[in-house]
């Protein structure tokens, strides 16, 4: 457990540095746009595939569609549970939009590949890798779709090429040609991307760090009093990731279902606020739902790692 509060408390602390960063101007908004748009295109594509053709990644077929399985319970759930609170809330069309995407969607992409790297190291990459494919295809439709609202027949297009040419999913899948065949990527090319994937995780956390600093000290005070911001965290960092915690008396691969666990447990992720954004949502709410729940994640990730560990 020392361990894993530790790595954790690295990553935050990475976080803080690209929160000093923005306060003090050392970096702008420009900065975000642009360490976002590196590591879904460049660092983390490239990690994910020098991690599926690592020949010490040991995990089996069942583990895998074990994964997909867990994952896809997981954000059912989740849209279950958030349409239904979506009916009954006093919250606005736009802020309710908001609401459900904070619960369904998770920072998987950037927080979750640094924790379960930090922890499993390539292993932790292809278990992550896999787990994010149904949140993959999700988040570019439905999220899409959740957002968009009227507007999502003028978004089809768009949304389909988003996904085809999603350069995580392209990685995963190349990866996995690479993991069931027999086949070796020549070593110069395998260094390459090493070397290109490795900066993924501290750029992951100083975009998180940079995100949060764009918060205002009046918006720090509303997203302190807004109870459906504080729902919507409960939800996506405990409440949903302790439905698994049946599976921890059955005979499964510990590793595979505490990172299923963890990634269950992610804070709302930073494209819900992108979203927002876009298809002219409550990009605000977005912003402090975001927030709130990725300074929270400090304290419940290493809980619900003690209950399915220990």
């Amino acid at each position: 457990m020392n361990n894993f509060f530790q790595e954790l408390l690295i990553l935050y602390c990475i976080a803080i540095i690209g929160y000093g960063a923005k306060r003090i101007n050392l970096i702008n908004r420009s900065f975000d746009e642009a360490v976002t748009q590196l590591i879904l295109n460049i660092t983390l594509p490239s990690l994910i595939i020098y991690s599926l053709n690592s020949p010490s990644t040991k995990i089996i077929l069942t583990d895998l569609i074990l994964l997909i399985i867990l994952s896809s319970f997981n954000l059912g759930i989740a849209i279950i549970i958030s349409s239904i609170l979506a009916n009954h809330n006093t919250l606005s069309n736009k802020q309710n939009k908001v609401y459900q995407s904070l619960i369904i969607f998770g920072n998987q992409g950037f927080l979750g590949f640094a924790l379960i790297y930090s922890l499993y190291k390539e292993t932790g990459i292809m278990l992550t890798s896999i787990y994010n494919l149904p949140f993959l295809v999700l988040i570019w439709t439905y999220g899409i779709y959740l957002m968009a609202g009227d507007k999502f027949s003028e978004c089809k297009y768009s949304m389909g090429k988003s996904l085809l040419l999603n350069p995580g999913l392209l990685a995963t899948f190349i990866g996995l040609v690479l993991f069931f065949l027999p086949l070796e990527l020549p070593w110069p090319l395998v260094k390459l991307l090493s070397n290109v994937g490795s900066p993924t995780t501290p750029l992951s956390l100083l975009l998180i760090g940079s995100l949060i600093a764009n918060l205002s000290l009046k918006n720090i005070a509303a997203l302190l009093k807004n109870w459906f911001l504080w729902s919507a965290a409960a939800l996506k960092l405990l409440l949903i990731p302790l439905l698994f915690f049946p599976l921890k008396y059955l005979s499964l691969n510990p590793l595979v279902l505490t990172t299923a666990v963890l990634l269950a447990g992610m804070p709302s992720a930073p494209t819900t606020a992108i979203f927002a954004q876009n298809y002219n949502s409550d990009p605000q709410f977005a912003a402090l739902g975001v927030s709130l729940s990725n300074l929270l994640a400090l304290f419940t990730l290493p809980l619900l790692y003690l209950l399915f560990t220990y």
